[in-house]
């Protein structure tokens, strides 16, 4: 990578680099091991064949490298942003623009990045990775008639519960409780567009489909990947409803939300936006407060500050449960819930304090870690014992017959 690509590239930070090896593959999303030009060591990478084509040991690859020179967490890995052959563009040569770069290699490959498109909906759209997918509000999709079939009701979501959550971690926690709880719901993960848009960069998804935690997955929006591909959020809340046979959703972003310690500056208030959508289609909206007693900030601390404004931001009433803590840290979380809902029409739901052991046996052989800023049960359990309590409160309300 010379200077001037460097600075020429803006905001995205690139580099050339070699596939030394593929470490592991699940459905849409390529792990790698890369030899960035110019490194002594490997680097991780992500690719995803719908975008660039499958990539093999050997390949030249052209790298957005933003991320890892930034020090990000959950996207601190290099992108592969197109395969360049085997042969590619000798280390350091300059690359004025990606069509140059490519040559008839990269042309030539470009017939074969991906499925063929049935669908005329773009996602990505305007971007060099803009694709057409199938969405279920097409005419013609097969799943239509049931949009139809749901768009005839008043109130097409008809008291189904819907679990709001702000951060991606919280999916597999709900998910696996609300199964342990009930294990015969029919759960769906419906995924928006404030984090990852690639379903495929979430290794809980996929561990939480193949082991049939989840029943299917809703991508809204840019986000890609889903079972179902939706244009806008209600339209994805009915197709986890009508295209997924769901008794109980999920709603949560993917990895990587933004905060800025300011009050409207992240991703997060996109969970009163949630709310509102919810209770218009005649769903529960069940906002799952972020908890926590163990994050060095002390905005994070008890109620994070960012749950306190979805709360304030959301204008239909929702279900917030809140376990019973005790001692000074529950004095605090009373305290905060109180304040962050007087004057709104939220219930707030304290009817337990899920255990230790409550924790670890819906955890008990999931084959993947799940932390929240890099810490397990064992370093902040207040976090992990109010998604379980989550989760039981709402198979104690709306599906006690499935307990």
């Amino acid at each position: 990578m010379t200077k001037g690509m460097a600075e020429r590239s803006g905001a995205i930070r690139w580099a050339w680099g070699t596939v030394r090896h593929v470490r592991g593959e699940r459905p849409g999303v390529q792990e790698l091991s890369v030899r960035v030009d110019g490194e002594a060591n490997e680097a991780a990478a992500v690719a995803y064949p719908a975008l660039v084509g499958r990539c093999a040991p050997g390949d030249r690859v052209l790298l957005n490298v933003t991320a890892v020179r930034l020090g990000l967490g959950s996207g601190g890995v290099h992108f592969v942003a197109a395969v360049v052959g085997k042969t590619g563009v000798p280390a350091g040569e300059d690359a004025p623009g990606l069509p140059e770069a490519m040559g008839e290699t990269g042309r030539a490959s470009a017939q074969s990045l991906g499925p063929p498109s049935v669908g005329h909906i773009v996602k990505l759209r305007y971007t060099p990775w803009q694709m057409a997918l199938p969405h279920w509000e097409e005419a013609g999709h097969p799943l239509r008639p049931r949009l139809d079939e749901a768009e005839r009701k008043a109130r097409p979501l008809a008291g189904v519960p819907v679990l709001l959550a702000e951060l991606h971690s919280m999916v597999p926690v709900l998910a696996l409780a609300l199964r342990r709880a009930a294990p015969g719901l029919r759960v769906a993960y419906v995924m928006s567009e404030g984090g990852a848009l690639p379903l495929a960069f979430s290794r809980h998804v996929a561990a939480l489909r193949a082991r049939g935690d989840l029943a299917g997955t809703v991508t809204v929006g840019h986000a890609f990947g889903g079972d179902v591909e939706a244009v806008s959020p209600h339209s994805g809340l009915l197709a986890a409803r009508y295209a997924l046979g769901a008794d109980v959703a999920i709603v949560a972003m993917g990895p990587g939300i933004v905060g800025t310690n300011s009050r409207y500056g992240t991703t997060a208030t996109e969970l009163g936006d949630w709310v509102n959508r919810v209770a218009a289609l005649g769903g529960v909206p069940v906002l799952v407060p972020r908890i926590q007693g163990a994050d060095p900030r002390p905005r994070h601390v008890g109620l994070s500050h960012h749950a306190a404004t979805a709360l304030a931001l959301a204008l239909a009433p929702a279900q917030v449960p809140v376990p019973a803590f005790a001692g000074p840290f529950g004095e605090r979380v009373r305290e905060q819930v109180c304040a962050a809902t007087a004057g709104t029409p939220h219930v707030v739901v304290t009817d337990g304090l899920p255990s230790a052991d409550d924790v670890a046996t819906v955890l008990e052989g999931y084959p993947l870690p799940v932390t929240t800023m890099g810490r397990g049960p064992r370093d902040d359990l207040p976090f992990f014992q109010t998604l379980v309590h989550a989760a039981q409160a709402v198979v104690r309300r709306w599906f006690p017959e499935a307990r």
